[in-house]
């Protein structure tokens, strides 16, 4: 059977991810009223709407896999405090290509992650629910003024559900049935978001297709099982580093690139 290894999904994950920034940054300028952008990439507008309705659509994919691979890493990594604060530091030097290319007063998506992360250690670690409550919904809270705002911490725990801590490594097992019961609350949630946000519920099923794209993609077609190193990898040829880094260079150095372009094209 056709299998998709972690790499192969996170390939597919940043790809969906700079069609919906292209989506963001040039053709809703393009759509809403800068139409000299479309010009100059030789589009006409109803080819640029059908884009860009596609693009941003493929853009939920993106968060739902990052979110997936945190909950795997967290069972992964070695030091769960080194693990957060990557995702902080990054954040932070993230923070300026992101408020760049799309100009909101928000926190970007490494912040929106090191809060999921807070929110899965919180689900496993603390036992009173009383006090589980009271923290998740301070981390909710924060989430809100995070990009994915209010779905990533309730997707991150309904995700969460079908991941059985073992003590055998790598430390968990996914329960097959409770992971697709996850992927069908997280997708009610996000489509009732959508409708109320877009008020059409055409537009809000249409938003939610690189959601599903990824649901199918890891329950029927993921291989979870972790790599095994390879002798080059041990012997150094392969940079283990960037392997480990390339995404969160990848995450602001592709709005950079992406903003500079734009910049080029709107002053040619």
């Amino acid at each position: 059977m056709f299998k998709l290894n972690k790499a192969q999904l996170r390939w597919l994950a940043m790809l969906t991810m700079v069609l919906d920034h292209f989506a963001e940054m040039f053709l809703k300028p393009g759509l809403e009223g800068s139409s000299e952008i479309l010009t100059k990439l030789q589009l006409s507008q109803p080819f640029a709407e059908i884009l860009c309705n596609v693009f941003i659509s493929l853009g939920t994919f993106t968060g739902t896999v990052m979110i997936y691979f945190l909950i795997e890493g967290y069972f992964y990594t070695k030091n769960l405090k080194k693990y957060m604060l990557r995702l902080l530091l990054f954040g932070v030097i993230s923070q300026g290509p992101f408020y760049l290319a799309f100009g909101v007063p928000a926190l970007n998506i490494l912040f929106t992650l090191a809060v999921c992360l807070g929110a899965i250690y919180v689900h496993y670690h603390v036992p009173d629910s009383g006090k589980k409550n009271l923290m998740i919904l301070g981390l909710f809270a924060i989430n809100c003024f995070t990009d994915w705002t209010i779905m990533a911490v309730p997707i991150t725990l309904y995700l969460s559900e079908a991941f059985e801590p073992v003590e055998e490594k790598p430390g968990f097992k996914v329960k097959p049935d409770r992971l697709r019961l996850a992927f069908i609350k997280s997708f009610i949630l996000m489509l009732i978001i959508h409708v109320i946000s877009l008020g059409s519920f055409l537009k809000g099923v249409s938003t939610t297709c690189g959601f599903v794209l990824a649901a199918i993609l890891i329950t029927r077609f993921y291989d979870e099982s972790k790599p095994k190193k390879s002798g080059t990898e041990e012997k150094g040829y392969i940079a283990p580093t960037l392997k480990k880094y390339f995404f969160y260079i990848f995450y602001p150095l592709h709005l950079v690139i992406l903003s500079g372009v734009y910049k080029l094209l709107i002053s040619s």
